[in-house]
């Protein structure tokens, strides 16, 4: 049993090295071509959302929950964002570098998100969860561990 548990490991340690590799190799690829770059919302002092800082351009867009709204996670090469379905609103955002923790919660559908401040961001009943988990951890560079 041991021995199982150690080669799973080790597998979904090199596939996520891989992954981490490839990752970079297209965010270097996207930003010497300027391909794709989209405009990143950016609240003002009012709280309302522009569009003035050029970023690279999204890996994916997930539509899920997030404290009690619906609208889609956003993931790129430097950070998640959430923006609301309704009036298309950022409700928050984590650059990779800010992120504490990542984990997986729920009946599979669930991430969480802790910032360095320890605030905590969490999304629910997004579909495609491990995928995305996987695709944040293959971009972001945080170090991947088993847990429980």
């Amino acid at each position: 049993h041991l021995d199982e548990q150690v080669l799973k490991y080790k597998t979904a340690e090199w596939a996520i090295a891989r992954l981490q590799v490839e990752a970079r190799h297209r965010t270097e690829a996207l930003q010497k071509e300027d391909l794709n770059f989209k405009q990143k919302p950016k609240k003002t002092e009012s709280g309302d959302s522009t569009t003035n800082e050029s970023y690279v351009a999204d890996l994916g867009q997930y539509y899920c929950s997030s404290h009690n709204h619906r609208g889609d996670l956003h993931v790129s090469a430097d950070g998640v964002r959430y923006i609301s379905a309704v009036r298309k609103r950022l409700l928050w955002e984590v650059r990779f570098e800010d992120v504490k923790l990542i984990q997986k919660v729920g009946a599979g559908e669930g991430l969480i998100f802790v910032h360095t401040t320890d605030e905590v961001f969490r999304v629910s009943g997004l579909k495609r969860r491990n995928e995305v988990f996987t695709q944040i951890i293959g971009y972001s560079g945080l170090r991947w561990q088993v847990s429980g």
